[in-house]
C-alpha cells in the first residue's frame, strides 16, 4: 500500500549554500506514472543514488549548491 501524504526527510535551514533559502526534502510512494511538468523541469529520469554520488563527485559544477549540501546531509536508503 502507498502513502499518497509526502514525508519530510530533510530540512536545511537558510544559509549561504542554499541562497538564503530554506530547503526541504521529502519522499513519497506513487503507484501510478510520473509526468514532469515541462514548464517547470526540464528533465526528468531515474537515476541510481551509486551513479548520482559519482556524477556529483567528478562533476559538482553541474548541480547546485542546494543540492550539493542536501546529497550530502541526505539519510542513505
Amino acid at each position: 500500500m502507498t502513502n499518497p501524504l509526502p514525508k519530510e526527510i530533510l530540512a536545511i535551514r537558510a544559509c549561504a549554500e542554499t541562497g538564503s533559502e530554506f530547503v526541504r526534502v521529502f519522499t513519497c510512494s506513487h503507484a501510478g506514472p510520473v509526468t514532469p511538468n515541462s514548464v517547470e523541469i526540464f528533465e526528468g529520469r531515474w537515476i541510481e543514488p551509486a551513479e548520482i554520488e559519482r556524477w556529483v563527485e567528478a562533476r559538482p559544477d553541474d548541480f547546485s549548491p542546494s543540492f550539493r549540501l542536501a546529497w550530502r546531509l541526505f539519510p542513505a536508503a
